[in-house]
């Protein structure tokens, strides 16, 4: 059996554990689908047959803007972060910008 104090340490842990799981979500999305969206630019030297290149776009909605409510959690991930999509395009433009054959 577990004492109210372990299961609120186990929580706080837990909790910890997950805002930083969807910080790394946010990040990894973020530079996965700017990476996909650079690759995908025809000014990309990316080889014909390796075109096209699936990603978060082909999504009906297109990527994702912000961290789906669902996953918010009232105390250790209480907002929705928006402005995923702009900092894709300007991580891809970034991207593009560099790209070199």
């Amino acid at each position: 059996m577990a004492t109210i104090t372990e299961i609120l340490a186990d929580r706080a842990e837990a909790g910890s554990r997950y805002a930083s799981a969807v910080e790394e979500l946010q990040s990894a999305y973020v530079a996965l689908a700017a990476i996909d969206a650079a690759l995908s630019n025809s000014n990309v030297p990316l080889p014909a047959e390796m075109r096209p290149v699936r990603q978060f776009a082909d999504a009906p909605n297109g990527p994702l803007d912000a961290l789906p409510a669902d996953l918010t959690h009232p105390e250790f991930a209480p907002f929705m972060t928006f402005g995923w999509r702009a900092s894709i395009a300007a991580e891809a433009s970034r991207i593009i910008n560099r790209a070199t054959a």
